[in-house]
């Protein structure tokens, strides 16, 4: 094993003193297991080169994802009945890991396509992207596909409570156990050998992880495929959001790490399909279907009216969308385009006054010669900051505006013009009271005195008694203030 510097040497060999000094038993196991994972690192960064992924797209699903994404990865997974699997989970100290991604991969020419669900950032039950959702999953898990994941499909069961699928989808017998069948496999084609013909026998103890009951993946590849699987984004936090469109404004740094860690949650997916092509275990006709049935779903969803279409032999299409379905699937994709055109351009207005009115906004914003197309208030769910989202017709100047609007409708703003907003709403309710008596009150008011001058005897006693008892009351107040005056005044 070569060590780059003599500053991590000393870290790595510094570790059993650190583990013999530890009192605590589970501490010392941690400190153990910390220790040999950073020495089979150290080992395969330097003995073997970095693992090289095939060639495949990323796609998100989380609250972000359109109607016409999640149609359009239907597509892809119906093209094919092998999936290889991974999960990842987020650990909390002296708690249960929170389960955070799902990653599948379909397994089809390339470009493959690797699909990431985000369980901590899914729409809600009630909307029609999370039934989509589950459309999506019940076609993965048909019990005719063939999903390959490492330790067992098993990893699911974390999962169920988001309500993507249920127990009895999840144990099929097609879903094989790559781990398992990968150590089979080894002791069945690389025994001990004594006397090897190249100098080095490839079995499990002497390549030095015979100790271990269960191997894992990164081993599988740098014995396999010769490469180095890197595992250092194992402990990170993937409940970030992955997505970029899941966070606003991100810095260079922040957009980096997710990337990383998209392409390491990825990786591991990728992996397994690399090792079951190795092994021969599937082949180009049972990896790849025929085009027919993706043209059949793709009038199914996007034509309006309801035609009558044969259905393919294959499990996928057993839950057809009804025409309801798919027109309410046709305009919230119409709604999204639209809103998606209407944002192509944009700038953010941080830190605004949640008493400015959007229309009073959207009056100051096009008074400063800014073209906008709509504007949208938000609230940061991390740090309950108020944001203004302004949609732009053209994508000229786009660093000026910002200079521009930077403050623009912040507290500090409120306050100074808070009596022009004052005295315009006076004016406009004055405005608007003029035009409702020029159109309504003159002719009621007419109609009224007219009524009295012809029938002057119609008033009751009553309200004559109080009309006096109304005057009566309104001299005596004069008189008191009058009273009081001429007192201050001497």
């Amino acid at each position: 094993m070569e060590i780059s510097s003599a500053e991590e040497s000393d870290d790595i060999f510094r570790l059993p003193d650190r583990i013999a000094k530890s009192k605590n038993k589970k501490r010392r196991q941690s400190t153990n297991r910390k220790a040999n994972k950073q020495i089979q690192e150290k080992h395969y960064s330097s003995t073997y080169p970095a693992y090289t992924p095939t060639y495949y797209n990323i796609l998100f699903i989380n609250r972000k994802t359109t109607i016409e994404e999640l149609v359009a990865i239907r597509e892809q997974i119906q093209k094919t009945s092998i999936f290889t699997l991974d999960t990842e989970s987020t650990t909390v100290r002296y708690q249960p890991n929170i389960p955070t991604l799902i990653q599948v991969q379909v397994c089809t020419s390339a470009p493959s396509t690797i699909i990431i669900l985000e369980a901590q950032h899914l729409p809600t039950q009630q909307q029609q992207e999370f039934q989509l959702i589950q459309k999506i999953f019940d076609d993965i898990l048909q019990p005719s596909n063939k999903i390959f994941s490492w330790g067992g499909i098993i990893e699911l069961n974390n999962f169920i409570q988001f309500g993507l699928f249920d127990e009895r989808q999840i144990n099929s017998p097609e879903n094989r156990d790559l781990q398992q069948e990968f150590k089979l496999h080894w002791d069945r084609n690389y025994p001990h050998e004594t006397n090897p013909g190249d100098g080095t026998c490839k079995c499990r103890n002497c390549f030095g992880i015979g100790h271990k009951p269960l191997i894992s993946l990164q081993d599988v590849v740098a014995f396999q495929l010769n490469e180095y699987l890197n595992k250092e984004f194992t402990c990170e936090n993937f409940m970030t959001g992955l997505d970029p469109k899941l966070v606003i404004n991100m810095n260079t740094n922040e957009y980096n790490h997710r990337k990383k860690l998209s392409q390491y949650a990825s990786n591991d997916c990728d992996s397994i399909f690399k090792i079951i092509s190795s092994m021969n275990l599937v082949d180009e006709e049972t990896r790849t279907q025929t085009t027919s049935n993706q043209l059949v779903i793709e009038t199914i969803v996007h034509d309006d009216i309801e035609i009558e279409v044969e259905q393919p032999s294959i499990q996928h299409s057993e839950n057809p969308l009804t025409t309801d379905e798919r027109r309410r699937i046709h305009n919230r994709s119409r709604t999204l385009h639209q809103r998606q055109m209407a944002y192509k351009h944009e700038i953010f207005i941080r830190n605004i006054d949640h008493r400015y009115p959007v229309r009073q906004m959207k009056i100051t914003l096009k008074s400063m010669g800014i073209e906008i197309t709509q504007v949208n208030p938000l609230i940061s769910n991390k740090t309950n900051e108020r944001i203004l989202r302004v949609g732009l017709k053209q994508p000229n100047n786009l660093e000026e505006y910002e200079e521009q609007t930077e403050g623009l409708f912040s507290t500090r703003s409120y306050h100074r013009n808070c009596h022009k907003f004052n005295k315009q709403r006076r004016r406009n309710h004055r405005e608007h009271r003029n035009e409702y008596r020029d159109e309504h009150g003159n002719e009621h008011g007419n109609e009224h005195r007219n009524e009295h001058r012809n029938e002057p005897h119609r008033r009751n006693q009553h309200e004559h008694r109080h009309n006096q008892q109304h005057r009566q009351n309104h001299r005596e107040h004069r008189n008191d203030q009058q009273q009081q005056s001429n007192y201050w005044r001497y």
